[in-house]
């Protein structure tokens, strides 16, 4: 940054001519004094004081056409930013912490929530009491689940969900399942859904719904397999349960 400039100018005023000299610089000379031995170029004569930041009528000039000169040149630099204040960074607020997968501690359990694949948050808490009266006037199947779980084909997370009867007189029900996977700012994302089935009840093979995601890479990561069962043409409790696991699969 320039803070002051040495200039060597030759003016005409009034039909009189003006040489002035402004002596000192830091970065940058416009111009400066020949050398010993040097000719001035030719119409630029000026007499160039050892004094720095002088000036000095040439030709007979008047002290108060050499002020307007300073005057001018003074604009000139500060054109230039010779007396501008650097600029200085404004320091913003902090940016918060981006989400990633991850391994859930321990306790979190309590204050977390779970978002949809389309980050909305999904409301998981039921009313006080919803399940034991939706018992009394109707039944309660068993809502199967496994771990989530490394998928035997390709590198991927899955897990299962099925149903069994339990109290429930109907031999049929609507289930599906989903995978929820850990984030570090304690919401379960939803990564994978099965389509909803309409199953027998589970005896040991087939009749299982599935959800299933590839994996970006192998770090392990919590997830957690939610399963729905609504059973067909009777009232049954509306709970969602899950099964937790740590697996080598991450997705982004």
């Amino acid at each position: 940054m320039i803070s002051s400039i040495h200039v060597g100018a030759g003016l005409h005023l009034a039909n009189q001519s003006i040489s002035v000299v402004a002596v000192g610089r830091r970065t940058g000379r416009i111009d400066q004094p020949p050398l010993a031995g040097q000719q001035f170029p030719r119409g630029c004569r000026s007499r160039y004081l050892s004094h720095a930041d002088s000036i000095v009528p040439a030709r007979g000039g008047s002290m108060k056409q050499a002020t307007r000169v300073l005057s001018a040149l003074a604009a000139t630099a500060l054109a230039l930013g010779g007396v501008a204040a650097p600029a200085q960074a404004v320091a913003g607020p902090a940016e918060a912490a981006v989400a990633v997968p991850g391994i859930a501690p321990p306790g979190s359990a309590s204050t977390a929530i779970y978002l949809d694949s389309a980050g909305r948050v999904i409301p998981m808490t039921r009313a006080a009491g919803t399940t034991a009266d939706t018992a009394l006037i109707g039944c309660t199947p068993e809502s199967g689940r496994d771990n989530p779980h490394r998928s035997g084909t390709g590198v991927a997370v899955s897990g299962h969900g099925w149903w069994r009867q339990g109290n429930c007189s109907n031999d049929r029900a609507n289930v599906f399942n989903c995978l929820y996977e850990w984030y570090t700012d304690n919401s379960w994302r939803q990564k994978a859904c099965s389509s909803t089935r309409e199953l027998r009840p589970y005896t040991g093979s087939g009749d299982r719904t599935v959800a299933r995601h590839d994996c970006d890479d192998t770090q392990m990561t919590s997830w957690r397999n939610h399963v729905d069962v609504d059973v067909i043409g009777e009232i049954d409790t509306g709970e969602w349960p899950y099964r937790q696991n740590d697996v080598a699969c991450r997705v982004y």
